[in-house]
C-alpha cells in the first residue's frame, strides 16, 4: 500500500514540476512578447494573482493586521519566478520518492 502512494505522490509531483515550469515559462515569454510590443514590462505578483483567481478574497485576509505581513510579502514575489522556483523544488521531491 504504501509503494502504491508513493507512487501516486510521485507522479503528482512531476506533474506539478511540469505545469508550473511551463507556467513559469509562458508568464515570461508572455512578459517578454507585451514588452516588445508596449515598451514595458509587467511583473504580476503573487497577491495580484490571488486576487484575480478570487483566491483572496475573505475578510481575515483583507482586514487582518497579521495577514498584512503576508500580503507584504506576496506582493514582492513575481508570480513567474515562484512558479520557476516551484518547479524544481517539485522535480526534486518526486525524485525523492520515487528513489525509496
Amino acid at each position: 500500500m504504501l509503494g502504491a502512494m508513493d507512487r501516486f505522490l510521485t507522479i503528482a509531483l512531476f506533474t506539478i514540476a511540469l505545469l508550473s515550469l511551463a507556467g513559469g515559462a509562458l508568464l515570461v515569454l508572455n512578459g517578454f512578447l507585451e514588452y516588445l510590443q508596449l515598451g514595458r514590462w509587467r511583473l504580476d505578483s503573487l497577491l495580484d494573482v490571488g486576487y484575480n483567481l478570487k483566491l483572496l478574497d475573505s475578510r481575515w485576509f483583507l482586514a487582518s493586521e497579521p495577514a498584512a505581513l503576508l500580503r507584504r510579502g506576496l506582493a514582492m514575489v513575481p508570480a513567474f519566478a515562484a512558479l520557476l522556483v516551484l518547479g524544481p523544488v517539485a522535480w526534486w521531491l518526486a525524485n525523492r520518492f520515487g528513489a525509496r
